[in-house]
C-alpha cells in the first residue's frame, strides 16, 4: 500500500519556516489559505512544525496574528500584534479536615491470594514489593464487600452532604 504524496512542497516548508518566526499556527493557516489557496488545518501546521523540530522551544517573541474576515467581506485581513500572555497562577490547594481515624484492633491472617476464600477481606497487608509474597487480611467481609469492616473504614470515606438545590441552579453554577 502506497502513501499519498505529501501536500508539503519544499516551497511551502520554506514559507512555513519563515512564518513560524513571527506568526501563530492559526495565522499561518489563514496565510496559506489566502496566498496559496491551500486549506491546511491548524493541527496539520502544528504537526509539521513538530516534525521539523520547531514546536519544542520557548518562543518569547511577539506574534503577528491575522484578523479573520467574514466570507462576505472583501477587505484584506489587518495584521495586529499580540502582547505576550502572562503566565497563569497556580491554584492553591484547599485544605479540608480529614475524617477521624477509627482505631479498631485488627490482626490480619496473612493469607496468600490462593488461600483467600469468597468472603475473605482482600486488603493487602504484607507491604512486600514482590507479588509472590503478598498477603491479605483474610477476615470475613461484610455483605459481599471486598474488605472487612476495619479495612473498609480505612479505605472508604462517607460522601459529604450536598446542598439540595433545584436542577436549574446546579446548571447555572
Amino acid at each position: 500500500m502506497t502513501r499519498p504524496p505529501s501536500p508539503w512542497t519544499d516551497q511551502l516548508v520554506q514559507k512555513l519556516e519563515l512564518l513560524w518566526k513571527k506568526c501563530s499556527a492559526s495565522a499561518i493557516v489563514e496565510i496559506f489559505k489566502r496566498e496559496d489557496g491551500i486549506a491546511f488545518t491548524r493541527n496539520a501546521v502544528t504537526g509539521k512544525l513538530d516534525r521539523m523540530g520547531f514546536r519544542g522551544g520557548d518562543r518569547n517573541a511577539r506574534l503577528l496574528v491575522v484578523d479573520r474576515t467574514g466570507p462576505g467581506e472583501n477587505k484584506p485581513p489587518r495584521p495586529r500584534l499580540l502582547a505576550q500572555r502572562p503566565a497563569r497562577a497556580k491554584p492553591t490547594p484547599i485544605a479540608r479536615a480529614l475524617p477521624p481515624v477509627i482505631e479498631v484492633e485488627c490482626h490480619p491472617r496473612h493469607l496468600s491470594l490462593l488461600q483467600l476464600e469468597e468472603n475473605d477481606c482482600r486488603y493487602e497487608c504484607s507491604g512486600a514489593d514482590d507479588i509472590a509474597r503478598y498477603t491479605f487480611c483474610g477476615h470475613p467481609n461484610k455483605d459481599g464487600a471486598s474488605y472487612c469492616a476495619h479495612h473498609a473504614a480505612i479505605c472508604f470515606e462517607k460522601p459529604r452532604p450536598r446542598p439540595n438545590r433545584p436542577i436549574w441552579q446546579k446548571m447555572a453554577a
